[in-house]
């Protein structure tokens, strides 16, 4: 994947939680898209393909500001343990919904893009336990929901 593309899904993953997810916009999945996750994000990456990395990079910072109320709003009871259905990966407590974008960050953001193993010649100390944490969370909360998926 580009460094647009993997910064079009990081983006996507953030407006897909605020549209699915805000009670004051919340709409019900489109029945025609991908049920498989990574064909999702195919099929998002590619309707964004035209744009510049300004464009994606604005999506994704006019919707992180509600992302992150969101996510801190489902920390706590009485939701934090309300079911979640997370299309293609399965169902989680709300309070996991935040390590889902640990995850994203961490392993997209940081492994994909920063050097070594992406183009961007940035490097990031080793992290840690605590930076690594949430993401291992959400890893194996998911193993057993989406063994054979693709």
């Amino acid at each position: 994947m580009s460094t647009i593309e993997v910064v079009a899904q990081a983006a996507d993953g953030t407006v897909l939680l605020v549209l699915c997810h805000d009670p004051t916009t919340a709409t019900a999945p489109d029945p025609s898209l991908p049920k498989v996750r990574e064909r999702y994000h195919d099929l998002r990456v590619d309707q964004r393909r035209g744009w510049s990395h300004a464009e994606a990079v604005d999506e994704w910072r006019s919707y992180t500001p509600r992302q992150v109320e969101l996510l801190e709003s489902g920390q706590d009871p009485p939701h934090a343990d309300d079911p979640v259905d997370v299309p293609g990966l399965g169902t989680y407590p709300r309070h996991l919904l935040a390590n889902t974008m640990a995850f994203n960050v961490f392993c997209h953001l940081r492994n994909d893009l920063l050097a070594p193993d992406g183009p961007l010649p940035y490097t990031q100390p080793e992290p840690t336990h605590d930076q690594v944490a949430p993401a291992v969370e959400f890893m194996l909360a998911g193993i057993p929901q989406m063994q054979g998926r693709s």
